[in-house]
């Protein structure tokens, strides 16, 4: 309840400024991502197979399992492959301040 009202707030005082569209464009969009990304990472496994699916046919067959195996893999590779990314980034933004910090001026 206090969410919606400083979010209705705060919209209220977004409406009053003048602010392009483009501005509200971007921040809609960037509110619809994070709703998708919400419901994607909350609801049931996205990599599974429907489980309406396997009822029906008494069970996963083994070019499915094998399929559905290998795609929560390859987007398990990615996920470990872009954190290492992050992380090297971060590593090398904090040597290059190190480095300024330690220049003589």
């Amino acid at each position: 309840m206090l969410f919606s009202a400083v979010v209705l707030c705060q919209v209220e005082r977004l409406m009053c400024l003048p602010i392009s569209f483009a501005v509200l464009g971007f921040l809609f969009m960037a509110c619809t991502m994070e709703v998708v990304l919400l419901k994607l990472t909350t609801s049931d496994p996205v990599f599974g197979p429907p489980a309406e699916d396997w009822e029906e046919n008494g069970g996963p067959d083994a070019e499915e399992q094998i399929y559905y195996e290998n795609l929560e893999n390859n987007y398990e590779h990615w996920a470990r492959r872009r954190m290492r990314f992050h992380q090297r980034q971060q590593q090398h933004q904090q040597h290059q301040q190190q480095q300024q910090q330690h220049l003589p001026t």
